[in-house]
């Protein structure tokens, strides 16, 4: 990392000049809102950093749902029964999100959660994208749960939540149980 503080005439902020997080070749341009990291024009150009405005997703990520593919199954299925898309679903989330604080299970295996607001204009870069569309995701399944087909309804919920490692490799189990939902307290 290059250590040189340079002035902004613009609007008189501090950058600290580093390597491009992405490609280490190029200076840092532009800092990620979520994670902070440095990318340089190239990958700019190359969309591994853009606006929350500018994004369109055409699916759900394969670690969606703590990669229960169950549960993600029944999110396309929902969405396509509607006649909805994941571009005008993501939309009415935008829509939605300005003001808003958004707690992060960071890779859905570490049980350290991260705050964050966001608005249309920050600028993230894909993995914190990722994550914050998977958390987008997560919240519109909640939210749609009373209209879901009642056999998705009326399973119990696992006693792990969304916390549950076995929905991960065990069909049957992801099949059976909810796991839209918060672990249950031992207490």
């Amino acid at each position: 990392m290059i250590r040189k503080v340079l002035g902004n005439e613009e609007n008189k902020e501090s950058l600290i000049l580093q390597k491009c997080s992405n490609c280490s070749e190029g200076l840092g341009k532009q800092l990620c809102s979520s994670c902070n990291k440095c990318f340089c024009q190239d990958c700019i150009d190359k969309g591994i950093i853009t606006k929350l405005q500018e994004k369109a997703p055409l699916g759900i990520n394969g670690g969606c749902f703590n990669a229960n593919t169950i549960e993600q199954q029944y999110l396309r299925k929902y969405i396509l029964d509607e006649g909805l898309s994941f571009s005008n679903v993501y939309k009415d989330l935008l829509n939605d999100l300005e003001g808003k604080k958004y707690f992060f299970l960071l890779n859905y295996r570490i049980v350290l959660k991260s705050e964050r607001q966001f608005r249309r204009e920050d600028e993230l870069c894909e993995p914190c994208f990722a994550e914050l569309w998977n958390e987008l995701l997560y919240k519109y399944r909640v939210s749609i749960a009373n209209s879901l087909p009642r056999e998705i309804r009326r399973r119990p919920n696992c006693w792990y939540g969304n916390e549950c490692r076995t929905q991960t490799y065990n069909i049957e189990h992801a099949r059976r149980f909810n796991h839209i939902c918060d672990k249950v307290d031992s207490n």
